[in-house]
């Protein structure tokens, strides 16, 4: 038979010998009239019983051989463990010394952030096309490519040299079309 729903609980209680004394005079009254929980307080009191027990000694002994085995590994064990005042150190060094030598680096580098002077520009005292000896001559010929890399230098020499060249070499009167076309035909 199946116990009832709501006393298993109470019952595994009851087994293990938790519960009020109050509840469990209620609950063995409930007992004497229903035989599914009796029944199953029966096999949780065996359980419990079976844990609650000592365990019987063992009919095994060790033999005198065994024993000095384990006192020697015991002694070797032992005899490779390290001082106590060396273990002592080590939790401070890694939550006191480790952190701090963290602190100081990051503050050491803030420092060279900080305090590093910052490389300024250097302050040349004229832009490089006024520094240049000016190669200007008006001996160079009015070519195109002569135009072309003296303004790749500077507009402002090839300014200058425009303006030179049109004082030495004097201006020709502008020839219209009109006036080419007439000169052809009276040549003939």
């Amino acid at each position: 038979m199946k116990p009832c729903t709501r006393h298993r609980k109470q019952l595994a209680w009851l087994a293990a010998g938790n519960l009020e004394s109050a509840t469990a005079r209620d609950l063995h009254l409930h007992l004497e009239s229903c035989p599914g929980c009796r029944s199953y307080l029966a096999e949780l009191s065996k359980v419990t019983g079976n844990l609650f027990q000592p365990a019987s000694a063992p009919t095994v002994e060790a033999s005198e051989r065994f024993h000095r085995r384990v006192l020697a590994a015991l002694e070797k064990e032992r005899a490779g463990q390290r001082p106590v005042s060396r273990i002592a150190w080590r939790p401070i060094l890694l939550r006191v010394a480790l952190p701090a030598f963290a602190v100081v680096m990051a503050l050491a580098i803030l420092a060279v952030i900080y305090f590093h002077p910052t490389p300024q520009p250097r302050a040349e005292s004229a832009p490089q096309a006024l520094t240049r000896p000016s190669v200007i001559a008006s001996e160079l010929q009015p070519t195109i490519a002569n135009y072309q890399s003296v303004a790749n230098r500077s507009l402002d020499e090839l300014d200058e040299l425009v303006t030179r060249q049109a004082r030495h070499y004097p201006s020709q009167p502008a020839l219209s079309s009109s006036t080419m076309v007439a000169g052809a035909f009276r040549s003939e």
